[in-house]
């Protein structure tokens, strides 16, 4: 086991201690890719310098319409996949989160480990350790893409939940400074997209650099959707798109409801969702050697 894997775990299953500063999600829009499709950036910020963090994080698309396309972690930075709670389950032939045996003991530990998504649901399972960050510094953590607008859905949403703090549904992100580990609950909220009808870059304005973005792509036929002007997205960029611009031109509009959550110390205990005790006995034990231990076997690797 790695000095990454032993932190991580032993973050996530310690008692929690206040502190004045506190770590911080965010999730915002990151416009439209070449493809017409939503880009979500979810980060998070540290509190202290040179510490890991842990996330447990789910995440789901909850409009009508649109759908979860992909995520993808930030390897280089997320690089310990790590066992977590159920979010959308509780261990049960009816979940779909796939669960590992992470007790290298007899005992059977089946836990939901690293990064899981699930398209039909529109739902994303994240448990993750990172490498140490630099205080005060946003840390991309994933990339989410969801299906992009059209006239007749218009609306995307990103909603964060888990099984941690006050009723078990909040996600939760752990701090490892020095020989102290605190969890962090209260991640829950959701952020929200509507693109408004016209604007091809999706910045809030009808203006002419739509015009220049939806003018190469006149009478064409596309893959692209909103992104070449295409806002009903039949496939095809015309006359029935232009109808949709001139009303608009000149004119602002669309909502961005972004979503920027600071933690609250606590959440160390399982949600209701869940009663498996954390995989982490041993690094509970030697909590007070944790730090020596660990930057011990770093500087050996």
């Amino acid at each position: 086991m790695s000095w990454k894997s032993i932190v991580t775990a032993g973050v996530l299953g310690v008692i929690a201690s206040p502190v004045f500063a506190v770590p911080q999600l965010s999730v915002t829009s990151g416009g439209l890719n070449s493809n017409g499709n939503w880009i979500w950036n979810v980060n998070i910020t540290p509190t202290a310098a040179g510490t890991p963090l842990a996330a447990e994080l789910g995440f789901r698309e909850s409009v009508a319409g649109s759908q979860l396309l992909v995520a993808t972690r930030n390897a280089v930075t997320w690089d310990t996949e790590n066992p977590g709670v159920d979010i959308f389950g509780t261990n049960t032939s009816g979940d779909w989160e796939v669960h590992t045996d992470v007790d290298p003991t007899a005992v059977v530990n089946m836990r939901p480990v690293g990064l899981q998504t699930n398209v039909a649901t529109d739902e994303i399972f994240s448990a993750l350790g990172s490498v140490d960050l630099v205080a005060g510094t946003a840390v991309n953590y994933m990339t989410i893409t969801t299906k992009g607008p059209t006239t007749a859905s218009p609306t995307s949403s990103m909603q964060v939940l888990g099984k941690h703090g006050a009723g078990g549904t909040s996600g939760r992100i752990a701090e490892m400074t020095g020989a102290t580990a605190t969890n962090y609950s209260n991640f829950a909220g959701t952020a929200t997209r509507t693109a408004f009808g016209g604007d091809v870059n999706v910045d809030g304005n009808v203006n002419f650099n739509d015009v220049l973005a939806f003018s190469p792509n006149f009478n064409k036929a596309t893959t692209n959707g909103w992104a070449a002007g295409d806002f009903d997205g039949n496939g095809t960029t015309n006359f029935n798109d232009v109808l949709v611009m001139s009303p608009n031109f000149n004119k602002a509009g669309g909502v961005n409801t972004p979503l920027n959550v600071n933690g609250v110390a606590g959440g160390a205990s399982l949600g209701s969702g869940s009663s498996v005790p954390e995989p982490s006995s041993i690094a509970i034990a030697g909590l007070a050697l944790l730090t020596g231990l660990g930057f011990m076997i770093r500087n050996r690797q």
